[in-house]
């Protein structure tokens, strides 16, 4: 597969602490490492990468360095969060519209592809069905979405639970990625929309066995996702392959295989084809604005590197 939607420039799949703290330095992110993670993909064939964002400018150096690699990267700076909700650890937050506008507008001259916002919680890997956090409200949803869209930028959404699901792709999101815990409105939203979804199966499976949740609460959520990628592809939605490269036991380049293959085995046998046909259809979205080779990368200036928490 030449193509995964959802990866981490400024994470390894081994210590998220220690892997930031190596691109979090006045001298910007660690080229070394960024090159090391581009060439995971090569070897395997990748030609497109889609970052999920980090506040401090590695998601730029790999789409400044991608080229080198034969790879085309869209990057959207910090993922923005509602101050108070998840996202602080990576992203830059916002109180209320006006602030999230600024900050668009501020993420879009600094040279976004696209925007994404964080518009729910986490799973809780102990208890089943249980999202951390809170849920934006469907007003606002639709008005950050619109923000995003009236400036030409399409929007990637961080989003679990079935109200948050169905009120993104009712408010036109481009794309959601996890996805977990849907019901049966959420997912007609998503078979009936233009939105792709990115169902990220690995950083959940990837999990199992390795001590760090309940084996039984990570089986049962893979095997919900499964059930809800399969009743999606079938009724005529749209899902495209992501990892979350970068997450824990996601390593770069071995996640979108992994990936692959929790994928297969929820599609069957027309896998390759709808997994295709989302890929492409993203693809076609979320394109990178910057694609010259020689670009500046703005990874150190003030604006990727403050915590607005």
């Amino acid at each position: 597969m030449d193509t995964d939607c959802h990866v981490h420039a400024v994470l390894d799949g081994i210590d998220f602490k220690a892997s930031i703290a190596a691109h979090r330095t006045e001298a910007g992110p660690d080229e070394a490492r960024i090159r090391s993670m581009l060439s995971a993909y090569q070897r395997r064939g990748v030609t497109y990468l889609r970052d999920g964002g980090d506040r401090w400018g590695a998601c730029l150096a790999a789409r400044r360095l991608a080229p080198e690699y034969g790879i085309e990267y869209a990057a959207p700076l910090a993922p923005l969060y509602k101050k108070g909700n998840y996202g602080k650890f990576i992203g830059r937050g916002y109180a209320d519209l006006r602030e999230f506008a600024a900050l668009v507008d501020e993420m879009k001259a600094a040279g976004a592809d696209f925007i994404k916002v964080m518009l729910s919680g986490i799973m809780d890997f102990d208890h089943y069905g249980v999202v951390t956090g809170f849920t934006l409200e469907k007003s606002l949803v639709r008005d950050l979405i619109a923000v995003a869209h009236d400036r030409g930028l399409p929007v990637m959404g961080h989003v679990n639970g079935a109200r948050a699901i169905q009120d993104a792709v009712e408010a036109g999101i481009d794309s959601v990625e996890h996805g977990y815990y849907s019901d049966e409105e959420s997912r007609a939203a998503l078979a009936e929309s233009d939105t792709v979804w990115v169902p990220t199966l690995s950083p959940i499976l990837n999990l199992v066995g390795t001590g760090i949740a309940s084996d039984e609460v990570l089986e049962r959520i893979g095997a919900a996702q499964f059930e809800a990628i399969a009743w999606v592809a079938e009724h005529g939605g749209r899902v495209a392959l992501g990892d979350d490269a970068g997450a824990h036991a996601v390593r770069h380049g071995q996640g979108a295989a992994d990936e692959l293959g929790y994928l297969r085995n929820a599609l069957g046998r027309r896998a390759d084809e709808v997994i295709g046909h989302g890929n492409a259809a993203l693809r076609s979205v979320f394109r990178p604005r910057v694609r010259s080779l020689g670009a500046p990368c703005p990874a150190a200036e003030p604006h990727c590197l403050r915590d607005d928490g």
